[in-house]
């Protein structure tokens, strides 16, 4: 099924969303937007949390109501051993569901070993190579970006896109 628009989303606070409207030949890639807050604990620290209002406002500009849209967010980080990381990637991808929700479109959850298996070198693996590659192959394919993928240092999120396009999901 060919959709009107595809979004890929990598979740998380420095993560990125990619938009893909294949009918129309256009693309958009950006960071997420995020906003610095208190942490609610007892430490007085400084977090980053999702903008809601202004993802929001991205996503309402870039997706008509008559359009067909499907996004695909990357699974969180859940790991014991990297536990503040887990929690903070358990609440971005919580705004993350809940903006998609109240703005009506549909989406699926994809771990990210899938998306790269499909789009990057057999044998990609390790943070910096998996970065790297991200990097590489985002300017190939979305040369149009470039700028955006620098200031990113990766396409994640338009590779995502890509990914689902290219599954007709």
């Amino acid at each position: 099924m060919m959709r009107d628009v595809y979004i890929g989303w990598d979740n998380g606070g420095t993560g990125s969303i990619g938009i893909i409207k294949p009918h129309k030949g256009e693309s958009f890639y950006s960071s997420t937007p995020t906003k610095q807050c208190v942490n609610y604990t007892k430490e007085r620290q400084v977090i980053t949390r999702v903008d809601k209002p202004k993802v929001m406002a991205l996503l309402e500009e870039w997706v008509i109501p008559e359009e067909t849209v499907f996004c695909c967010l990357e699974r969180p980080l859940t790991n014991p051993g990297k536990y503040y990381a887990t929690v903070l990637a358990a609440r971005a991808f919580e705004a993350c569901i809940i903006i998609l929700e109240e703005l009506q479109i549909e989406y699926d959850v994809i771990d990210s070993r899938i998306w790269q298996k499909d789009l990057f070198p057999q044998g990609t693996k390790g943070e910096a190579a998996l970065k790297q590659a991200s990097f590489d192959i985002g300017l190939r394919l979305f040369p149009n970006l470039s700028r955006e993928i620098i200031a990113q240092n990766d396409a994640d999120g338009i590779l995502i896109a890509e990914y689902i396009k290219r599954r007709g999901i």
